[in-house]
């Protein structure tokens, strides 16, 4: 990157590894790489379940087709068991692939238009295309 200081697409960066090293190669996902989750965990505590705290966690395991996790809270310990999803969740049902790109805001994308007033044009195509929902929530709330 050193002999490359002018990066300013993911193009760029995605040539900048792939002529790091032999044996590297990039892989560049598209949107159907991504599926759409429905977030199907239960609430931490319950009137019949407790689940664990993140942070105390030491190691978890799943199993396919099962609703349980199992996790032990040092390594040398037992695995506990615990259903961690809500009662309703249907863990048989397919998960979606993803059908169109996330996108950004009009605004966003804007200020970001902006800041790159002094990179090529050419380089400033992805942000020129880059697909537009104003209905996202922006995922980064806090900039310092």
């Amino acid at each position: 990157m050193r002999k490359r200081p002018n990066i300013y697409t993911f193009d760029d960066f995605v040539d900048v590894c792939d002529g790091s090293a032999k044996k590297i190669k990039p892989v560049t996902l598209g949107v159907h790489d991504f599926y759409e989750f429905e977030d199907g965990h239960r609430a931490r505590t319950s009137k019949t379940v407790t689940l664990p705290l993140l942070n105390k966690v030491k190691v978890v395991k799943f199993q396919s087709g099962s609703r349980s996790m199992w996790f032990k809270n040092n390594f040398n310990g037992q695995f506990e068991e615990v259903d961690f999803l809500k009662p309703k969740f249907k863990i048989d049902v397919g998960v979606p692939v993803k059908s169109r790109p996330r996108g950004i805001s009009t605004a966003k994308r804007q200020n970001i238009l902006n800041l790159l007033q002094a990179a090529p044009l050419a380089k400033r195509k992805f942000w020129m295309e880059v697909t537009i929902n104003d209905e996202t929530n922006d995922l980064v709330d806090n900039f310092n």
